[in-house]
């Protein structure tokens, strides 16, 4: 189970590995950005679902790339460098240039 700080707290399934991290901190990232409740998730994602039923596959997923693309993680790929002392960092590679991240906050 993944939870957000505080009494949020939303059951999901989520692949092993390194996927594993990323999706987990997206997640934490998201739940703690909006700060909703399990019900108040559910009842968005329900009216959501209610809004774009019978849209055509194509246009689905442009309105998810358009809302994916303004995400802080969104097209970056990630890779386990060491600096000079031996500490583990995260090299992140995006369109827009480099970035390092400590190992905990990729």
């Amino acid at each position: 189970m993944i939870s957000s700080r505080g009494n949020n707290s939303v059951p999901i399934d989520i692949p092993s590995g390194e996927s594993h991290f990323i999706v987990c901190v997206f997640l934490c990232r998201v739940l703690e950005q909006h700060k909703l409740t399990k019900e108040q998730w559910e009842d968005r994602i329900q009216t959501w679902h209610e809004e774009h039923r019978g849209m055509l596959r194509e246009d689905s997923m442009m309105e998810y790339l358009k809302i994916a693309q303004d995400l802080e993680m969104y097209g970056v790929n990630y890779f386990e460098i060491k600096n000079k002392k031996g500490t583990q960092l995260w090299l992140g590679v995006d369109a827009l240039g480099l970035n390092i991240y400590e190992h905990e906050d990729k």
